[in-house]
């Protein structure tokens, strides 16, 4: 699922090979199929800043590559596709588009065992690949990629080193290198701190040591916090901006069991147990959380996907306690379920779908995007 530039959904299915344009000002016309505009369709996504769909395709007789940019709207009636030939040796599993600054967009594609395939679109739909020695990926752990706010611009942590990297004239440059001072330091996240309005470092994680090594952009060496409690290896690494902005105040560092919070006096920040919820579904396996807005006026509601039992549960606050509103399966075969631990559905979001004021929701499940309209 991508949103295009006017907000609209686009939605592709590997197993149809086909996408469908849910327009949000025509429910009526809900969903629009967008025929392939290349033989062989093995992703669809909407660009974020124009009116245009990117699809990547393979010929399955020639076995030749292509990314073509579809044009989107009524404006586009008429408008022939722009394919260019790419190479890929297999075919990727997943796709991220972001701005790299100015009209141009990135296009990463993933593939599994390989290292990334990076390019360039330009404003005049012009497609360029990355060039390799300019940016090295195969190193990168990929677990703690951070952007520091500006477009075209990433921190990594390579194991041995950090690096930032810019995206000018067409490749990505390194900019900056982080690196500690002990030999046997592991460098497993980063991410760009704002001490002042005016002037961001760089914190990195040394996995070994269990510091914090924090780059002062005015100073030559880093200084190392030390952690007192062994951290396991992290899944995230977010700085928290301080009341009114401008600066950071503290660090959230996320891993698979446990959250970490690290803030400099006198800003204060904790995790308070409010409430919780318990499931009275049979064995139930709660894999997602989403807050959503139902009915009119739109109430703030909590959806959780229960992918054991294929089924969707609604939950409110109730002073301490979370209690249950709704509970439904969303499909019930159990052959379409696969093994225990499966992610259908996987995704939950609400809006008003057909325009008449009240909140709706709707669910990813196996290639169908659901609507519940709400009353």
């Amino acid at each position: 699922i991508s949103l295009t530039e006017d907000g609209d959904l686009l939605v592709f299915s590997a197993a149809e090979k086909t996408a469908a344009l849910h327009d949000r000002n025509q429910p009526a016309e809900f969903p629009r199929f967008l025929p392939p505009p290349s033989p062989g369709p093995l992703m669809a996504a909407a660009l974020p800043d124009r009116p245009a769909a990117v699809w990547v395709c393979r010929d399955a007789i020639t076995r030749a590559a292509t990314i073509t940019i579809q044009p989107l709207g009524e404006e586009a009636a008429g408008q022939p596709p722009y394919a260019h030939p790419v190479d890929l040796p297999n075919d990727p599993d997943a796709i991220r588009i972001w701005p790299l600054g100015g009209k141009s967009l990135g296009i990463m594609l993933f593939t599994p065992y390989q290292p990334p395939a990076f390019f360039e679109l330009t404003e005049t739909e012009e497609l360029a690949p990355a060039r390799a020695a300019s940016f090295n990926a195969a190193d990168a752990s990929l677990r703690p990629a951070m952007h520091d706010g500006q477009p075209g611009a990433m921190l990594l942590a390579l194991g041995k080193v950090a690096r930032e990297f810019a995206w000018e004239n067409g490749a990505w440059h390194p900019r900056r290198q982080f690196s500690s001072a002990a030999g046997n330091a592991t460098l497993t996240a980063a991410a760009m701190f704002q001490q002042t309005p005016d002037a961001a470092g760089a914190l990195v994680l040394d996995q070994d040591g269990n510091d914090l090594l924090w780059f002062d952009p005015a100073a030559e060496l880093p200084r190392r916090l030390h952690i007192g409690v062994p951290l396991p290896a992290p899944a995230g690494l977010h700085p928290l901006p301080a009341a009114g902005g401008g600066r950071d105040a503290g660090l959230l560092l996320i891993t698979e069991q446990e959250l970490f919070i690290f803030h400099d006096a006198p800003a204060s920040f904790r995790i308070e147990h409010n409430a919780e919820y318990a499931s009275t579904a049979e064995e139930p396996a709660l894999a997602d959380v989403r807050l959503v807005r139902l009915g009119r006026p739109p109430r703030p509601l909590i959806a959780l996907t229960d992918t054991h039992n294929r089924s969707l549960e609604i939950v409110e606050r109730a002073g301490r306690k979370l209690a249950e509103r709704l509970a439904f399966a969303v499909f019930e075969d159990a052959g379409f379920a696969g093994e225990r631990g499966g992610m259908e559905p996987r995704e939950a979001a609400s809006g008003d779908i057909n325009g008449d004021g009240i909140g709706d929701l709707a669910l990813l499940a196996h290639d169908k995007l659901i609507s519940y309209l709400g009353e």
